[in-house]
């Protein structure tokens, strides 16, 4: 097992799972490098498989694949995105 990383992204590279279904999540999305991301986006190039690609995460940089996945970033047409503030949440207080 060789452990990905941005130094590493080949590691990560090789996700297929052709005509079927692939769920890949990223926590803690804001961390993760753009070479990383770049690396998973491989994964589309399955002909007939569904793909589920799930990020989550604080905004803690205001730079990066993360950040543009948000209204005004430059991926955020391939995305649906949902923000959720527990402030104001009365059900998760």
């Amino acid at each position: 097992m060789i452990p990905w990383s941005k130094t590493n992204p080949q590691a990560f590279a090789g996700l297929h799972n052709k005509g079927k279904r692939m769920l890949m999540i990223f926590d803690e999305a804001s961390e993760i490098e753009d070479i990383i991301w770049e690396t998973a986006e491989g994964a589309f190039s399955d002909r007939d498989t569904q793909l589920i690609w799930l990020v989550c995460g604080n905004p803690t940089r205001n730079t990066g694949r993360f950040r543009e996945c948000f209204d005004g970033g430059q991926h955020h047409d391939f995305w649906h995105t949902t923000q959720i503030d527990s402030r104001h949440r009365p059900d998760l207080q």
